[in-house]
Formats: structure tokens, sequence, C-alpha cells
């Protein structure tokens, strides 16, 4: 049983992360570089076409569009444990038990706009946790949040 729920969460996750990243990692994923210095580790030719050999500057998304490890490496809910998941993330409407009010998210939002540098309006963002909820993210924990921009980004802008 727990070999299954273990397996549900992992596609759950895959789904998720596919349907937030997957643009991205279409247009990105033949350039793999070293988180250390930037330098390019492999090339993975026949994924995209019509590429040129690019440098470190083409892999990285705009501002916004993906949260920054350094500052949002993500977090768990500590309420949530292997044997409560039933009580917890598996019950449906969960999230809406969790989730902060609005008082406490507005506020962590400018903050979170300031941390990141985030230009333009609160309403260009919306407060995006990057281990959602329904898998037991953390729903308050700032190492959890970061300002998703609203604005769709085109290749090039």
């Amino acid at each position: 049983m727990r070999f299954l729920l273990r397996l549900l969460l992992l596609l759950v996750l895959s789904s998720f992360l596919l349907r937030h990243y997957g643009a991205f990692l279409a247009e990105n994923l033949w350039h793999m570089y070293s988180a250390g210095n930037g330098e390019l580790l492999n090339r993975l030719p026949g994924i995209t076409k019509d590429h040129p050999q690019g440098g470190l500057a083409e892999a990285n998304p705009p501002p916004g569009v993906l949260p920054r490890h350094e500052l949002t490496p993500g977090a768990i809910d500590p309420r949530v444990t292997q044997s409560n998941i039933r009580n917890t993330i598996c019950r449906p409407g969960y999230t809406a038990t969790v989730r902060p009010p609005f008082k406490y998210t507005n506020a962590m939002k400018h903050h979170l706009m300031r941390v990141y540098g985030a230009r333009g309006s609160i309403h260009d963002y919306e407060l995006d946790h990057l281990v959602p909820l329904e898998l037991g993210g953390c729903p308050s924990c700032e190492t959890n949040l970061w300002p998703q921009s609203r604005k769709v980004f085109s290749r090039g802008e």
C-alpha cells in the first residue's frame, strides 16, 4: 500500500512539474550546465530543432518564470506524515483547510516581491507554492513560496 501511495505521489508531482514547466524544459533541455560555474556539461542533440549553440544566458528563463533555488528551495508541511496521509492530503478539500488567509499571503507576496526584485504591480504576480499543498507542501513557509509572474513570456522577450 505504501508503495502505491508513493507511486501515486510521484505521478502527481511529475504531472504538476510537466504541466507548469514543460514548455521551459522543451526549450532548454538540450543544455545542461554546472550549477557552480555555469560550464556547459552536456549537449543533448535532437531534442529541439533550429537552436544555435548558445551560452548560459539562453538557458535562463526570464525573471519570474521559475523560482530561485537559493530563495525558494521548497518546504514540506511537518503535519503531513505517512501515518496521517489519509486524513490530510488524500482527503478531498484538504488544501482549503490549510491555505493561509489573504492577510498573510498578501503581506508575504509584498515581502517576496521585494526579496526577488520583482517589478510591476502586485496584481502582476501570484504567490505560488514550489511544493504544492496537494503533495504536502508547507502552506505558509517562506521557503516554499515565490512570486510567480502572471505574464506569459515568449522566446526572446
